[in-house]
């Protein structure tokens, strides 16, 4: 049996992603070793401008996959060269696949693991008490790296802003990590800045009512996937690798037009470039849409579809295709 060493980045989306993805190997029954030395196979979950360590000492060695994403549909030029140095590729989305496709042949797509639990009525309480809950309002929600121009929570907030013009009973939660910014003058928006554990976020998910996004690009979007598994409605941009899972049947995909990645961008993270292409959310089509959620407008076989399917995501699933994958 082949030992596989999984290294997983102490990034957020990449470690919330490669922890599932170890325990669903772990069920398939593949043979997960602590050590890479002692590896047949090298997993390589992490930032792919930190690849070329792995590549210098095990390269040639062992067999090393890249677990890769990236947002646009044009590869960072400096990652092209990083590539070559792996034998596989693995990746969430068809989204992402394209640019990798472009420059690297052996590209695999496996989908993120999408897994729901209850949450605790313990942790229910603390999160009606963090947000203030109130029985008669509909509460939108976020979670997002609020400085981060890729999430654009600034169309989040006017899109918002307009729906409670409409309908004052609205309430928007925004969970914010890594930096957060002061929220605190916008009338019935809710910044939740603290970490929150798995139970609270669960939790998260079953208080509030509809998830809204309006990204620019993702490779996934680990929060929209797991709100529609909670049976939520989702409201977020059509556009990349959250539509390997959205569709109108099962949410509210938000029309958009597209247009090169902007300067803030590509100043935050310099991967970006301005030869590369994101979408902009249409704000009067992301406000009606918010607009009808909140006049009570979301069909329940919309919601039962979301979460019925997000099961095909299951650990069992995606451990199988890992099996499969590694031959």
């Amino acid at each position: 049996m082949q030992r596989i060493y999984y290294h997983l980045s102490h990034y957020i989306s990449h470690y919330v992603a490669g922890k599932e993805f170890k325990g669903a190997m772990s069920l398939a029954g593949l043979c997960l070793v602590e050590h890479p030395e002692d590896a047949d196979v090298i997993i390589l979950h992490e930032d792919t401008s930190r690849f070329s360590p792995w590549i210098e000492q095990y390269g040639g060695k062992k067999r090393l996959i890249a677990y890769s994403v990236w947002e646009t549909e044009t590869l960072p030029g400096s990652w092209r060269k990083i590539m070559q140095g792996v034998d596989e590729i693995w990746t969430c989305s068809a989204f992402s696949a394209v640019s990798l496709r472009k420059v690297f042949q052996n590209v695999s797509v496996i989908p993120h693991i999408v897994r729901w639990a209850e949450p605790t009525g313990a942790a229910v309480e603390r999160i009606k008490d963090k947000i203030g809950f109130e029985e008669d309002a509909y509460y939108f929600y976020t979670i997002v790296d609020s400085v981060n121009p890729r999430k654009d929570l600034k169309k989040i907030l006017q899109a918002f802003a307009r729906t409670l013009h409409s309908y004052p009973a609205s309430r928007l939660v925004v969970k914010q990590y890594r930096r957060s910014v002061d929220l605190s003058a916008l009338p019935h928006v809710v910044s939740v800045n603290e970490v929150l554990n798995e139970d609270e976020i669960a939790a998260l998910h079953r208080v509030c009512d509809c998830y809204v996004s309006a990204h620019h690009c993702e490779a996934w979007g680990l929060s929209l996937s797991q709100a529609m598994a909670a049976g939520n409605l989702v409201i977020a941009t059509g556009y990349s690798g959250n539509m390997e899972f959205m569709n109108e049947a099962n949410s509210w995909p938000v029309k958009y037009t597209m247009a090169p990645v902007s300067p803030e961008m590509c100043e935050a993270a310099p991967f970006f470039s301005r030869d590369m292409f994101w979408a902009e959310a249409d704000l009067n089509h992301f406000a009606y849409l918010m607009g009808k959620a909140a006049r009570g407008k979301v069909p329940p076989e919309l919601l039962e579809r979301a979460r019925l399917d997000m099961e095909q995501y299951s650990p069992a699933r995606i451990g199988a295709l890992i099996r499969e994958a590694l031959g």
